[in-house]
């Protein structure tokens, strides 16, 4: 059975291979050679990949798009999804280091999700 570090582990390798932003990978490499897990720096670097995802999407979803579901392809972009997965994979990784199990899966639910609506836009 894995632990919490090893699920988010494997999730933001998963997120390092749609997202793209400089800032974050570096904090992802150093969150993966366990040089810097600290819950202050995944915050402030969850918020930055928060603003990225909200601009990205502003920048590509038509104000007249339907929300996305479940069904095929949604109008949000591969990028936005990469950002809003980075986003949550950072919140996933702080409370991974407090052991908070019930937060830290709701969080790894979303970066799923969003890596598999970037994967169904990308056909």
């Amino acid at each position: 059975m894995s632990t919490l570090i090893q699920e988010v582990n494997i999730a933001i390798s998963q997120v390092k291979l749609v997202h793209q932003d400089t800032q974050w990978n570096t904090w992802a490499d150093k969150w993966l050679s366990s040089e810097d897990r600290s819950p202050e720096k995944a915050r402030q670097v969850a918020v930055v990949a928060g603003q990225d995802a909200y601009a990205k999407f502003l920048a590509t979803t038509p104000l007249t798009a339907i929300p996305c579901t479940d069904n095929g392809a949604s109008p949000m972009s591969i990028e936005a999804y990469a950002a809003r997965a980075a986003q949550c994979i950072c919140h996933a990784a702080r409370h991974a280091v407090k052991n908070d199990a019930a937060n830290t899966k709701a969080y790894l639910t979303i970066v799923n999700g969003c890596i598999r609506k970037a994967n169904v836009n990308k056909s």
